[in-house]
């Protein structure tokens, strides 16, 4: 696996990981997700379950129903903190929101570990995260040389407004879109299932009836032309796709 030096993606080496038989103790640990609706997140519920029976550890999940539901995953960090959690494994809604919660959690002693959100600077432990910006960039690139000199308008959908990793991945994007015939004439951010990303679509071609690309949106709305290239994002972990519509 990849290993990022003291947090700082640009300082990145191979390391041989080998996961632990049983844990030293039965650690109690708490987890937060921002919500548990699309099989990213559920994979993601599945494996930390599974691997906490196999250590021996206790572990309690808890999901916030949405990106929109920072408070509720401001007050699901202050249960954990109450009910004695050894360790706290956060998926932050928003990291400037959560910022003084892992500052507190860290004088009461709970250890926080952020997962997710790649240029957090905020009190934890330990991160686990994808670089996101290099999903987007490559996906432009990718994008770029599917199309090849067809002259293109598109949008992206990169993800949740105030979640750090669609940030990232906008910005990555843009920056790969810069050169080339992909001209980028919008991005939309909001929740990242099917039916909220089909209706940005559905706004968008009707500021722009050219648009003929779009990433983040996983089928066609009925008044989308037809064929149109299509690059599905909308797991920030799942391998680029590019089908026709």
């Amino acid at each position: 696996m990849n290993a990022a030096k003291g947090g700082d993606l640009k300082k990145v080496e191979a390391i041989d990981y080998v996961p632990l038989e049983k844990a030293e103790k039965p650690w109690n640990l708490c987890v937060l997700f921002p919500h548990l609706k699309d099989s990213y997140w559920v994979s993601v519920d599945y494996g930390i379950v599974e691997e906490a029976k196999r250590l021996g550890v206790k572990v309690t999940v808890l999901h916030a129903g949405g990106y929109d539901a920072l408070p509720k995953q401001l007050s699901q960090y202050d249960n954990c903190v109450a009910s004695g959690a050894q360790g706290i494994l956060v998926a932050a809604i928003s990291e400037a929101g959560l910022a003084a919660k892992l500052k507190e959690g860290n004088a009461q002693g709970p250890c926080p570990n952020r997962r997710r959100q790649s240029h957090c600077r905020n009190p934890i432990t330990a991160r686990i995260t994808p670089d996101t910006y290099q999903k987007g960039f490559q996906e432009g690139e990718y994008l770029k040389k599917y199309l090849g000199d067809k002259k293109t308008t598109a949008i992206s959908l990169p993800g949740p407004q105030g979640s750090g990793w669609a940030k990232c991945y906008m910005a990555g994007f843009r920056d790969s879109t810069k050169t080339g015939n992909i001209k980028l004439v919008a991005e939309l951010y909001g929740e990242p299932g099917v039916p909220q990303s089909l209706r940005l679509v559905e706004d968008a071609l009707q500021t722009h009836p050219d648009l003929n690309v779009w990433g983040g949106a996983a089928r066609k709305p009925p008044s989308a032309p037809s064929p149109i290239p299509v690059v599905t994002t909308s797991s920030p972990c799942r391998p680029t796709r590019t089908r026709r519509c």
